[in-house]
Formats: C-alpha cells, structure tokens, sequence
C-alpha cells in the first residue's frame, strides 16, 4: 500500500480529534513509525518518521505494537530489553511536528514511559492515559497508568502506576507478536506461546497491598519513584479459542461484534464469536511469518499488515 514500511508489525487508525483518515504502522525492522494519510484514495500520502537522539533504541525499539490513544497522544512498545531488562511501553504525540524532534536532552520525544516490561509483545489503549501490554518477560498482562505525561524529551515518572495481572499465565513466542484488544471489561489476548486466545475479566482479581519487590532494576525504579506497582491475584481468565484451532495466533480486533484473529503461520484470518463459535475464515495467501497486527477503519474496512512483504492490504469482502 505505501512505501516506508519495512517488516510492519502493527497498524491503529488515529481516532482522537477526528482525524480518522490517518492509518498508523511501526516497523519492527529498522523502529520507524508510518503515517498513511487517506489509505487507499488517490489522494494518499505517507510521512516516515524515527524518534531522533537515537532514542528508539530505547524508546521504541523493535516494536510489535501501536495503540492510537486520546488527547493527540499514543503508545507503543517493543520486543527487547536493553540488557537491564529496564524497558516498558512508552508515551508519544501524534503531532509529527512534536514526535520525531530533539529536545536536548538526548531522550528523542516520547512524552512518557514507564520501565518493566521488557520483551512487550502487543499493547491496547484503555482510556486517557492507559494501556494494556503484553509482557513476554514475566508473562504476565500489565495495566500501565501514564497520567498527566512530562513532555517531550523528559523523564519525570513519578505518577505512573502499573498493575500487574495473570502472572505465569501467557507465553511469549519469541518474533511473534501478541496483541490485545480491549471491549467494555474484557481483555482478548493472543496468547501465542500457549496456541490459544484467551479473554480476562480485566474488573475481577485482588490487588497487593504492597508494591512489587523488583530484583531487576532495582536502582532504576526507584529512581522512578513510582505512585504504584501492584500484583493483581486471580483475576478471572477464560480460554476463548482452545490450542489446536490456531497455529501462531498474533494479531486480533473486534470488528462488526466478532472477534477476529491473524494466524502468524498459516496466513489466515478467523473470525470467531466472541465466546469463541468459529464463523469465517479467509485465506491470504501470504506466506508464515506474514500476518500480525489487523484494524478496522472508522468505515468498517479492514487493514492488515504484511510483515514479511513489508506490505499494509486492505479486506474487502
């Protein structure tokens, strides 16, 4: 669809101030972020931007998934861990006049970020300031609060909150994308390693009264300082979509009330009830390694990526 991209591995369409004909994609090859304005009309245009200062290589670095947000701003989060396992989703505008610019302090634009979930697998706006990820290092869901983000280029992380959910209970498949997406108080979830979807009653489950007892990173989260880190016990988990059915299940969206599911194998498209009931499948043709993240436009047209044809299509059915 547009040139720029190179080994896409997500796609979000910017729903924050009405701009809705803008199609967001990160690169999970060289970390670079692609703006497809008008997709698909012959008024198409692309703009390619990288964090500057070098900062994606922390920031955002190998991305496996964007998650367009409110109030201009959006995340995104990579599959790494910078040796220190000190790494997380991070906070960014959607002002390719701000995003992209150094501010000198050699901290390239992210507006916000918060450090322990290396190895982040997929990620999904909740509201404000708040996402889900997926974090491949502990296996585990995390809830991460930005609040009010520090502007561009800076580093004060002190009202940040993170909840950690269904420790153990996920699986990282290494290259593969897990994305999540989020309807009402359910949390669909690719669960890539275990071959499964799963979906978690993200109201249910009991938090620790105190904060987490890190082992990595120690120093640097307490630089963070904090407002909260906090484990979530036995918060309700259901398998949607048993193993057997999906091979290397990564990208998913809820489009037109279904559930619908990228195969990282096969090259094929479920589409599920949300319990699960299989309704339709649609082959790509493209070959394994291909498929990951999937979108639905504000006019209900579908947008996949191509990873390994570094390629953006569009379903039509």
């Amino acid at each position: 669809m547009a040139g720029g991209l190179n080994g896409p591995s997500d796609l979000d369409f910017r729903k924050d101030t009405g701009a809705t004909n803008e199609l967001w994609v990160v690169n999970n090859t060289d970390d670079k972020v692609v703006k497809i304005t008008n997709p698909g009309l012959p008024s198409q245009t692309v703009t390619v931007k990288k964090d500057s200062d070098n900062a994606n290589l922390h920031f955002m670095h190998y991305p496996t998934g964007i998650a367009m947000g409110a109030a201009n701003a959006w995340g995104a989060c990579g599959e790494n861990d910078r040796s220190d396992h000190f790494m997380g989703p991070s906070l960014y505008s959607a002002d390719f006049n701000v995003f992209g610019k150094s501010y000198g302090t050699g901290l390239g634009s992210h507006l916000d970020m918060l450090h322990a979930t290396p190895f982040c697998m997929g990620i999904t706006h909740v509201d404000q300031n708040r996402y889900w990820v997926f974090n491949g290092f502990y296996s585990s869901l995390d809830l991460y609060d930005f609040h009010v983000d520090h502007g561009p280029g800076n580093d004060d992380h002190s009202d940040g909150e993170i909840y950690r959910y269904a420790s153990g209970e996920v699986k990282r498949l290494a290259g593969v994308p897990s994305h999540l997406v989020l309807d009402g108080t359910t949390l669909y979830v690719a669960d890539t390693g275990n071959k499964r979807v799963i979906a978690m009653n993200t109201a249910s489950g009991t938090k620790d009264t105190k904060n987490i007892n890190i082992v990595y990173g120690d120093p640097y989260l307490n630089m963070d300082n904090l407002a909260m880190f906090r484990e979530v016990h036995n918060a309700t988990i259901t398998t949607i979509v048993a193993a057997g059915t999906l091979d290397r299940p990564s990208g998913l969206a809820i489009i037109g009330g279904k559930l619908w599911v990228t195969d990282n194998k096969t090259g094929k498209i479920h589409v599920f009830e949300k319990n699960g009931t299989p309704t339709a499948i649609y082959e790509t043709g493209l070959v394994a390694g291909s498929l990951a993240g999937i979108a639905s436009a504000p006019d209900g047209k579908i947008y996949f990526v191509d990873t390994k044809g570094s390629k953006v299509y569009r379903l039509d059915l």
